[in-house]
């Protein structure tokens, strides 16, 4: 249960400082239908299909995943590392212009810059702090950060959807878990 406790508190985090912040194109069944903003949505370990969107979730972009990839326990000390990998989604075919029923739809091939930009800001957040919802992050392991890929070459074109991702590690203080065996010559 306490990795299941991390992963949703990590969430509500990523939630409330990467992506309430933020707003960004509401994705629709034509290009040009008009322009909605809506604040992303943070997904626990994978984006949930259609149907099975949480209460509040209008579409899994913009949206983010957050997943633990891997996780670490020394069993002398008790601290955990947790790799994190965080999946970004946002969707934006172009520029919109004008306004009282007169808007003007340009397309474009730039929605990489929402996407980078985006990505920057979790950067910056997750760099800015020491610890997070009582995880501490490892500043001496780097951020890696890209593109979704296909496979080790080819970048996922999706267009009008654009995806990358960041990872980074937390470190847990793990309460001690003591054994009933031998617990008394503790």
């Amino acid at each position: 249960m306490q990795i299941i406790k991390l992963i949703d508190s990590f969430t509500e985090w990523v939630q409330e400082n990467v992506c309430d912040p933020k707003t960004f194109l509401k994705p629709s069944g034509t290009m040009s239908a008009g322009q909605e903003w809506i604040t992303p949505t943070a997904f626990p370990m994978y984006y949930p299909t259609a149907e099975f969107l949480p209460e509040g979730a209008i579409a899994q972009a913009p949206g983010v995943c957050i997943q633990l990839m891997k996780g670490r326990e020394n069993m002398v000390s008790g601290l955990q590392d947790l790799d994190i990998k965080m999946y970004f989604s946002i969707w934006r075919p172009g520029y919109y212009k004008g306004d009282d029923g007169n808007v003007d739809f340009s397309k474009t091939y730039d929605g990489y810059r929402d996407l980078w930009g985006w990505i920057d800001f979790a950067k910056a957040k997750i760099e800015s702090d020491v610890y997070i919802d009582g995880l501490r992050v490892k500043k001496d392991v780097p951020i890696e950060f890209g593109p979704w890929k296909l496979n080790e070459e080819e970048v996922v074109n999706a267009y009008p959807f654009w995806y990358g991702w960041m990872t980074f590690t937390l470190e847990n203080g793990a309460s001690a878990r003591n054994n009933k065996d031998y617990s008394d010559l503790l």
